[in-house]
């Protein structure tokens, strides 16, 4: 609980393939003159989206490090390994989870009552959650100028050719995104 501890919540997505798992994206509880206040306090926390599973209540089977307060971020609907997501600066973060997949599926053996004694709950290493920096991000001249409030994954039959014509998809992967911001524009 120490990661979510006097913040809010911004977003929840169920990861779209394994049950019992589900990620939060928690941001600073302050109000914007606060923030402005004590913008270099903020730089030096990072911000974290937690990805819990229910057998395990008390400690994050992730953590997932972003540069800024994430207000929106999904799963990729056909590889949920990679997370996306926007966060108030205006950039868009993303991270590959794959090496933690096994970890993910196997929450259910791995959590505070599966065969685990009192003492081994109390263990460190137990306790300890694997920490993810960000693969990606997009550079401050290309991103929105306010937050990203919303992004969702293009559907895997369509994507959108450099010129900006959707196009057929014919990998049927969903591999782009489109992104919404205060600033008014979609991305």
């Amino acid at each position: 609980l120490e990661f979510s501890k006097n913040k809010s919540i911004a977003q929840i997505d169920w990861h779209p393939s394994i049950k019992g798992i589900v990620a939060v994206a928690y941001t600073e509880k302050l109000k914007y003159d606060d923030r402005v206040d004590l913008s270099s306090r903020i730089l030096m926390t990072p911000s974290l989206i937690l990805i819990w599973g229910f057998s395990d209540p008390i400690h994050p089977q992730l953590v997932l490090e972003a540069p800024e307060d994430i207000y929106s971020f999904k799963f990729n609907p056909t590889d949920p390994n990679i997370i996306a997501a926007g966060c108030i600066n205006g950039q868009v973060v993303m991270w590959d989870i794959s090496q933690y997949e096994a970890r993910l599926r196997n929450h259910k053996n791995t959590g505070a009552r599966a065969n685990k004694t009192r003492s081994d709950m109390f263990d460190v290493e137990y306790q300890r959650s694997p920490v993810v920096h960000y693969a990606a991000v997009s550079s401050i001249e290309s991103s929105h100028k306010m937050a990203v409030m919303d992004l969702i994954w293009l559907p895997d039959t369509v994507e959108v050719a450099r010129m900006g014509v959707p196009v057929e998809n014919k990998a049927q992967a969903c591999c782009q995104l489109v992104t919404v911001g205060i600033d008014g524009n979609v991305m």
